[in-house]
């Protein structure tokens, strides 16, 4: 499934990616900051917890764990973690193509703030 956005168009090598296509069903094309978003803290959150990489995310993504240090704890994220975890076991992916994604999700953050859809 492709991501859509009228106002900030997807790049191909965010819609062709492997883990992109995982989690593209939880993708809200009228708001593409927030799915941006959502998509982050939950990759993040996965490479922190799942892959005990957390080196591995960009500074620039300013992503810090939650407090609890647990993805469980956020509500909005847990199916694209658990999406996340159960592909990635399944071999759909692998850690380098998480590692890979990163920076195709922050380079498309900052088209958003570009764009004018940040908030």
């Amino acid at each position: 499934m492709n991501k859509w956005n009228a106002g900030v168009p997807v790049p191909d090598e965010m819609n062709n990616h492997p883990v992109s296509q995982v989690i593209s069903e939880d993708w809200d094309s009228g708001d593409p900051w927030g799915s941006s978003m959502s998509e982050g803290f939950a990759v993040c959150d996965f490479v922190t917890f799942h892959l005990d990489s957390p080196h591995e995310i960009p500074m620039e993504l300013g992503y810090c764990p939650a407090g609890g240090g647990c993805p469980q704890n956020a509500s909005e994220d847990d199916t694209i973690y658990e999406d996340l975890v159960r592909c990635f076991e399944a071999g759909d992916f692998t850690a380098t193509d998480v590692f890979e994604y990163l920076p195709v999700l922050n380079r498309y953050l900052d088209a958003c703030k570009v764009a004018g859809v940040d908030y």
